[in-house]
């Protein structure tokens, strides 16, 4: 709930008691002022399985002698070939993993390079002579590729993972590990009270009571603790997926603790029938839910409770880069690729640090590239070394607030402050970032007048069919399929700009043909009755012939609505490389997201940003109450697979 402070609240019985003030916002009016912008739109998080994610896929697979000999044609070397063919492209990777009595990465992990595939996949079809089983071996090198990937990977890159585990297993441990340790360790009766206390203190310490069987309760653990590793690390998610090939008592409860441990599926198989592609890989178990949506406008900074332009979006007021000797006009006056505000504020004395001299921070000089924006935030990665941010995540705090957003407006980056009152006034320090307010500066006199208003309406979990990826040619946006089935979708472009597709798998005749060589809005037409509408760039458009075949999928998307107000406008210079002319307002609006099992992991971010021109004292463009924003303006940022 919002907290007003006395002044808050005082303004605003005077203002409804003199009913003078045509500004106000009510539930049920929206009016159209110069100086304010409001927007609105039906918008979705993103699908997991976006071309920008990556699913990391671990099959672990059983290669006993009595695998071999249950399974004499290597179904289960044929059952990993179709699921990589099944599976293909950029954000799929694979790593592969043998046991029998003892287990061996066959790919290093998971494989940087397809051609590691073929042979590792011929190391499984040929198996082992292996008479014992182990499950605690391949555990441990699944949990281990799972952890080395993860620590080499940089937050952004986690943040846009899911990984697969899928366990083929062919019978139970054997012998079990009560039988192989206690021997091992000077403890001949394996049924003793002593091999059960030292075995329960040697792999089970974390349970207590100390279990009757410590082997039934070692194995979900370890998935357990793998899974909760992934997702304390940021990723999206960890599913460890059972394919048993026996039906025996003590195999089955055993394997269907460590599916319910690692929210996998147990599916039970003929070893002569191994088909891998019964586990759908592509289908996450859990999607992306919405945590906050921010509007910004980077040109508009309150000060002494008056809204000031900012023309280059650095933090700074035209008024304050006067006083400073700063140019308004160029966020970084010396060129040196740290913003004139944020050297302002890192600056002490004895520091190299002044908007006026130019120099390359000596955090910055061991990066490859300093003027990078690796994780597209609006901040440079030489700006996020100085201030100890993270260049892979547009959120380095994790508090569904961008990281630009709490530098330009007086935020912690680094530091979840969002229900903290820094200028206590009354306001957390979230609301006010999510209001256009100051949180280093006491304004919430001022939140009546300035403070953005949001609504938001949830529409629930949508399932719909949509191509991946969305851009199948450049220049054409799918924007929504319509009928039909999940499967492929062939296109056929024409330069200079005629298209067609179809989606029958067996039938490469496309449907009608459109000239879409203008750009504007179509709607392609299968010959099996699917449709899609289609967005077209005309610049975009390639200049030769093209023939592409994507998949259509179904995805999983949590959607609401929403409407956000009284977003002042400020009259802008105009800015070298910019938009011609003075008024221009750069408002951008993030929805950040997270898997509904991370709730405080690595934020999703996308931005739509919308360009208002506002010329005082009453010319704004586009003129109109509401902004409409379509899920098409969003655009994915941060450091993702790429």
């Amino acid at each position: 709930m919002r907290r007003f402070s006395a002044t808050a609240t005082a303004t605003f019985t005077a203002t409804i008691l003199a009913c003078t003030n045509s500004n106000l916002y009510t539930a049920t009016s929206q009016p159209n002022v110069a100086n304010k912008a409001s927007f609105q739109g039906d918008i979705c998080t993103e699908d997991p399985l976006d071309v920008d994610f990556l699913v990391k896929t671990l099959i672990v697979s059983d290669v006993t002698a009595e695998m071999g000999n249950d399974d004499p044609q290597s179904t289960r070397a044929t059952a990993i070939e179709n699921l990589l063919d099944r599976y293909t492209g950029e954000n799929y990777v694979y790593g592969l993993v043998q046991y029998g009595r003892t287990a061996r990465a066959l790919t290093a992990g998971y494989a940087d390079d397809n051609a590691l595939l073929p042979p590792a996949i011929d190391s499984i079809r040929v198996g082992t002579p292996d008479s014992q089983r182990s499950y605690l071996e391949p555990l441990r090198v699944a949990t281990t590729a799972v952890q080395d990937d993860i620590l080499s990977a940089t937050p952004g890159q986690r943040s846009r993972t899911r990984y697969v585990i899928l366990f083929v297993v062919d019978g139970p441990p054997s012998p079990s590990l009560a039988s192989v340790w206690c021997p091992a360790n000077g403890i001949m009766s394996t049924n003793s009270a002593q091999c059960r206390t030292q075995l329960a203190a040697t792999f089970c310490p974390q349970i207590q009571p100390a279990p009757m069987d410590c082997e039934a309760e070692l194995y979900p653990q370890m998935v357990r603790e793998m899974r909760q590793y992934a997702l304390d690390q940021g990723a999206i998610d960890l599913e460890f997926h059972i394919v048993a090939l026996k039906d025996e008592t003590r195999m089955n409860a055993l394997l269907s603790q460590m599916a319910i441990a690692g929210r996998g599926a147990f599916v039970r198989q003929q070893p002569t029938q191994v088909n891998l592609l019964q586990i759908d890989i592509s289908t996450p178990q859990a999607i992306l839910q919405r945590r906050e949506l921010v509007v910004y406008n980077p040109n508009a900074i309150i000060k002494d409770g008056v809204v000031q332009p900012d023309s280059d979006q650095d933090g700074l007021t035209d008024d304050e880069e006067a006083q400073f000797g700063t140019d308004p006009t160029l966020w970084d006056t010396d060129g040196d690729l740290v913003g004139d505000a944020i050297e302002r504020f890192v600056r002490v004395p004895g520091s190299t640090f002044d908007p006026l001299v130019p120099a390359l921070p000596t955090e910055c000089t061991l990066l490859a590239n300093p003027g990078a924006d690796s994780d597209a935030d609006g901040l440079l990665d030489c700006e996020e070394i100085v201030l100890r941010t993270e260049p892979s995540l547009p959120d380095s705090d994790k508090d569904g607030i961008p990281d630009l957003v709490e530098v330009r407006r007086g935020g912690n980056a680094l530091v979840d402050d969002a229900l903290n009152d820094t200028d206590r006034d009354g306001l957390p320090n979230g609301d006010e970032l999510k209001s256009g307010l100051d949180v280093s500066s006491s304004d919430a006199e001022h939140e009546l007048e300035f403070g953005y208003r949001y609504r938001f309406f949830d529409e629930g979990d949508t399932q719909r069919l949509e191509v991946n990826p969305k851009e199948p040619i450049p220049g054409v946006l799918v924007s929504r399929v319509d009928g039909g089935e999940a499967g492929v979708a062939r296109f056929h472009f024409v330069a200079p700009g005629t298209i067609a597709y179809t989606n029958a798998i067996d039938d490469p005749t496309p449907g009608p043909e459109l000239d879409v060589s203008a750009g504007g809005t179509f709607m392609l037409d299968s010959p099996t009755g699917q449709r899609m509408q289609i967005v077209v760039t005309a610049d975009a458009l390639p200049l030769s012939d093209q023939d592409i075949v994507t998949q259509v999928r179904q995805t999983r998307r949590s959607c609401f609505r929403f409407d956000a107000r009284n977003i002042t406008l400020v009259e802008t210079m105009e800015v070298p490389n910019g938009r011609p002319g003075r008024g221009w307002n750069d408002i951008r609006v993030y929805l950040s997201q997270l898997s509904e099992e991370t709730p405080k992991g690595f934020g999703i971010f996308t931005v739509a940003s919308v360009p208002v021109r506002f010329i005082a004292p009453n010319r704004k463009t586009p003129n109109r109450a509401f902004i409409d924003l379509e899920q098409t303006q969003f655009v994915l940022i941060g450091g993702g697979v790429k």
